[in-house]
This record gives structure tokens, sequence and C-alpha cells, in this order.
């Protein structure tokens, strides 16, 4: 019974170590929670996912972000509205300024992108405090960022890697949410709605389980030694 045990935590704390934002390399930050007041969303979650790779090495991360709309490629919202996401905001903690980061895009329709120089400066839906701005086009045309868009960007500057992207955001005054990893603007919906969302912290609920199945393999390997002894 304890070699079962054993053998289910040590699998599910392998599931929840690829769960976590990072792994040796590479950063995943799924938009998988919706913060705003708006109206629900029509599905659930992940509706957009940040993507990291320094390849290994230190000074350049590609940054690849994808838009999925609702789970099954189709716009969010009633069927017929196109929606798009028009601002992503991550965070950074490289031992340099934001601002001296080198943003290059790779490919898809880029718009602009911002990094003050003290970090901390933009605000996601009045919230948390970002340290940098994507902000994508919102014309009425073809270059807005729909569902199952991809942009992709080189990232350079210092000694930074992957990892340098895995902070969280800063409370703000009024903050009722977060914090958070990323966040993501959705615009488009039904009646000219908007909604946000963000990439959550690994919950705490999976880190008390991880501690439950930590006991259970104590207590049963105590029990076999009981039983040996006896």
């Amino acid at each position: 019974m304890y070699q079962s045990i054993k053998k289910y935590f040590s699998v599910l704390a392998i599931t929840l170590l690829v769960s976590t934002p990072g792994t040796a390399g590479t950063l995943t930050l799924d938009l998988t929670n919706q913060f705003s007041n708006d109206p629900p969303l029509s599905t659930a979650g992940p509706y957009g996912t940040v993507f990291f790779d320094d390849g290994g090495t230190s000074g350049s991360v590609t940054m690849t972000f994808t838009y999925y709309g609702d789970n099954d490629g189709t716009p969010l919202g009633k069927e017929g509205d196109k929606t798009f996401l028009s601002e992503l905001y991550i965070n950074f903690s490289g031992g340099i300024a934001p601002n001296n980061l080198t943003i290059t895009p790779f490919s898809g329709d880029t718009g602009s992108f911002a990094g003050d120089l003290t970090g901390d400066q933009y605000r996601a839906d009045g919230d948390g405090f970002y340290d940098i701005l994507f902000n994508f086009k919102t014309a009425n045309s073809d270059n807005r960022l729909t569902a199952g868009d991809m942009v992709v960007f080189s990232i350079t500057g210092g000694s930074i890697d992957a990892a340098d992207f895995n902070f969280l955001s800063s409370p703000g005054p009024g903050s009722s949410h977060g914090p958070f990893y990323a966040a993501g603007h959705i615009q488009g919906l039904p009646g000219g709605a908007s909604a946000w969302v963000a990439a959550v912290p690994l919950p705490g609920a999976l880190v008390l389980l991880l501690s439950g199945v930590l006991g259970l393999g104590l207590t049963g390997r105590k029990r076999k030694q009981h039983q040996a002894a006896a």
C-alpha cells in the first residue's frame, strides 16, 4: 500500500510542478480567471497563453502570446460577435529597468508596447500594477488580435531569462483582485461590453492537497513499520 501511495504522490508532485508557472528555461502563464465585474464570459478559460522561452541561456527571451477566444476556437460571447484582445500586462524583475529592455516583434500584428523606468506603472482595470504593457490594435480592421491569433516577440537586455517574468502584480489603491502574473483586456463582447482576465497563482487548495497526500504516505509507512515490528 505504501508503494502505491508513494507512486501516487510522485505523480501528483510532478503534475503540480508542470502546472506551476515556470520550468527550466520556459514559463507558461494561462489567462484563466475573469476578474472584472462585467457579465461573465460565455466559456471557461484559458482565454490566452503567454509563453516565455530563454533557450537555456541568459540575455534573450522569446515571448509568444496566443489569444484563444473560447475553448473551441470560436469568438467569445454570442454567435456572430467578434472579440479581440486589446491589452496585455506582464510583470518583470530582471535586475534592469523594464524600459531598458529591447522588445522586437517577430510575427503577428504587434501594436505598441511600453515599460516604465520604475516599473509597477500600468494598472489593469484600475486594479493591480504591472511592469510592461502591450497595446494591440482596436480599430475595426483585420489587424485586431482575434481568436486564434498569435504574436511573437524577442525580449533582450542584461542577463534576463524566462524566470524574470514569473512575478506577481503589485496591489494598487482600492485593489480588490489579484495579485496576478499577467492580465488581458478582452473587447468586442455583445452590447459593447469588455472583460478582464488574468493568470492566477497556484491555488492554495492544491498545496493543501499535496500536504495531505504526503501525510497519507507517512502514515502508511509508519503502519508498515509497526506491522513488521509486531
